[in-house]
């Protein structure tokens, strides 16, 4: 029941508006949700239609005859990867953060299919392919209450979607992985049969439809420059501080890269200029996952730069004061990738 792959260069992103005509209202009155769904008539909703110039992700078939009409890609971006069921909203009890190219896919199933025949004919094409299952549920007791929210706003400029958030009983999750040739991908396939809520485009009752969302694994395109010993101490002297670019570690993770080298080279060059001088390791994090689990893992990172100054660099142990702020202290806003990217430091801190 799958087409053949419709992947082509995608760099456009299908944007729609929606307009809700309020009638004989004079001013523009927030209306209480439960009122939400007496506006469904109004809706100027449009006939579904294939995007142009999207294609499907690489490496994942549609189902036969889906028709995709929403859709976005990023270059680079951060995903967090449901693994478990959803505590509160777009928090979960388990879950991966993955970093690189994102592809998000929404198609509409044709015809009087349920979720659940066209959830078994992705897994067995999926499963055929190489793909390994890392989690899967169905329904809200699976996947909780807050977990049909997720997937309404794939960040494609549209102004309001309910696609998932109303129609969460017949939800299936499904997420994997796979290793190709090219990179690592991981995916999240969300299947559910339309009950209810607002859209941009026109939905019958009880019409599967699927979101599709891939990342392919990839570093970031490193922009930074080493900051010299001696640009550090003009910092420290002026600012009390200076923000480092050029520490690096995988995701999630505390170990130190080793392309890190030159910026600890220029760290132990200043300490070592300035036999004096004491400093706080400080670690900062974006704010993708939970403020407790970034604060944890800034405070490691923290702790393996003044290891490897220790160990690799002969600095005394008492001169460096590891410390992790998680995303307490942000320089951008973290509504973005490049803000995200920039929050995302190590810093030096005068004693």
């Amino acid at each position: 029941m799958f087409q053949k792959d419709h992947r082509q260069d995608a760099d456009a992103t299908g944007r729609h508006s929606l307009m809700i005509p309020f009638k004989n209202m004079k001013n523009h009155i927030l209306l209480p949700l439960l009122g939400v769904l007496t506006l469904l008539p109004c809706l100027q909703a449009d006939p579904l239609k294939e995007l142009s110039g999207a294609g499907d992700p690489a490496y994942f078939k549609r189902y036969e005859g889906s028709v995709l009409f929403r859709y976005a890609d990023k270059k680079y971006d951060a995903f967090v990867l449901p693994l478990g069921l959803a505590s509160e909203k777009e928090t979960f009890n388990d879950s991966l953060t993955i970093e690189g190219g994102i592809q998000k896919r929404t198609y509409a199933v044709p015809g009087k299919r349920s979720a659940l025949e066209v959830y078994r004919n992705y897994r067995k094409e999926l499963d055929a392919a190489g793909w390994t299952t890392l989690w899967e549920g169905r329904g809200p007791k699976d996947l909780g209450f807050w977990f049909s929210y997720y997937w309404d706003d794939i960040g494609d400029g549209s102004s309001y979607n309910q696609y998932f958030s109303y129609s969460p009983e017949s939800m299936i999750y499904w997420a994997g992985k796979i290793e190709k040739p090219d990179g690592v991908y991981h995916a999240a396939l969300t299947i559910t049969e339309y009950r209810d809520g607002m859209t941009v485009f026109a939905l019958e009752k009880g019409q599967v439809i699927v979101q599709v969302n891939t990342v392919k694994v990839a570093a970031m395109d490193e922009k930074m420059v080493v900051v010299k010993a001696a640009e550090m101490d003009d910092s420290l002297k002026s600012a009390g501080r200076v923000a480092l670019y050029g520490i690096y570690f995988d995701t999630n993770k505390a170990e130190v890269k080793a392309e890190s080298g030159p910026t600890l080279d220029q760290i132990a060059t200043l300490l070592k200029e300035d036999p004096a001088m004491k400093l706080i390791v400080t670690g900062h994090t974006d704010n993708v996952g939970g403020f407790e689990f970034n604060r944890d893992l800034s405070t490691r990172r923290a702790q393996a730069v003044v290891a490897e100054l220790t160990a690799k660099h002969g600095i005394a142990a008492d001169r460096l004061f590891p410390f992790g702020v998680s995303f307490a202290s942000p320089v951008a806003s973290n509504d973005s990738e490049p803000g995200r990217a920039k929050n995302r430091r190590v810093e030096l801190v005068k004693m």
